[in-house]
């Protein structure tokens, strides 16, 4: 029993090799192979490539819209930027110190 056992494992495991062997030669022979149809190649190529590109109106409709967000982000600091000045002109009147955007003045002294 142990004989055909052990003959069976060796006859199953030389199978595999020879099918491994087989699939390797095969891919080596498709890999030599010159094709003439080009056009195909680049089909295939465009098939393989994931479709994560946009068509061409939905992309530029996207940047329209990215664009318009950034112009009402940029009006509203400004809005907000301009308010501040008002409220500080009209509170301390034209000779207070002026903080700029990136620095504040909390310590200025304004002589009436």
């Amino acid at each position: 029993m142990c004989e055909v056992q052990t003959l069976q494992e060796d006859l199953a495991q030389m199978f595999t090799e020879f099918r491994e062997q087989r699939c390797f030669e095969l891919l080596r022979l498709f890999g030599q192979v010159r094709s003439c149809d080009c056009d195909h190649q680049i089909r295939v190529r465009q098939i393989q490539k994931p479709a994560l590109r946009l068509p061409m109106a939905r992309r530029k409709l996207l940047a329209f819209c990215v664009i318009f967000l950034l112009l009402l982000l940029l009006l509203a600091l400004m809005w907000i930027y301009t308010t501040r000045r008002y409220n500080q002109v009209a509170a301390m009147g034209s000779g207070a110190c002026a903080s700029t955007i990136l620095f504040t003045h909390n310590d200025c002294d304004i002589y009436a």
